[in-house]
């Protein structure tokens, strides 16, 4: 019962927990709810699940005394900090604006070889997005700023697997190769 009127953040006799932080997590930009990634370094480890704001950005996290830095975190947004110590008077509450990261063009030419005729898989991801494309030759992506990794790949591909520091628009081009030739002539010239 102590546990469920802890998530409550009452008990009944004595009030509101006061040890607590709550606010709204919205854009700077547009003012819009976000739903992102909340945690606190004092309280947080692999054995716990991440949590998130609500679809409104609503958020609260129980704690006990002492200092705490909280952490904001959404793809496309900068994460942001606070520290602070909660009150045993009153709920500390906390409203965050985090910012978009800007965006950029991310377009990969991709040169196959003749008779290429199999599935081809172009997978793009970082620490929280991924995203596969399958028979495009040409993909394109608008994406924030960010360190990205980028895999190529088909049946009988040599897979192509490199890493973009996406801070400006980016064209790449990849020479893509069969696994089978280790040597490739075209045998127009017999003299060598």
């Amino acid at each position: 019962m102590h546990l469920l009127k802890r998530a409550a953040g009452t008990s009944i006799q004595d009030g509101p927990e006061q040890y607590q932080i709550t606010g709204l997590i919205t854009d700077l930009e547009t003012g819009n709810p976000l739903q992102a990634e909340i945690w606190i370094d004092e309280l947080n480890g692999p054995m716990l699940e991440s949590r998130y704001s609500d679809e409104f950005g609503r958020y609260r996290r129980l704690l006990i005394e002492g200092t705490y830095n909280i952490n904001f975190s959404l793809f496309g947004y900068q994460t942001q900090s606070y520290t602070f110590v909660p009150s045993s008077s009153q709920i500390t509450e906390y409203n965050v604006s985090i910012i978009p990261l800007p965006e950029f063009d991310l377009n990969l030419d991709l040169d196959l070889p003749n008779l290429f005729d199999e599935e081809l898989y172009a997978v793009i991801s970082s620490d929280s997005f991924q995203d596969t494309l399958i028979n495009d030759t040409s993909p394109s992506y608008n994406l924030p700023e960010g360190e990205y990794n980028v895999m190529i790949y088909s049946e009988n591909l040599y897979p192509e697997h490199f890493n973009v520091l996406l801070d400006s628009n980016a064209n790449i081009y990849k020479d893509l190769r069969w696994k089978s030739a280790v040597y490739y002539d075209d045998f127009l010239s017999l003299d060598s």
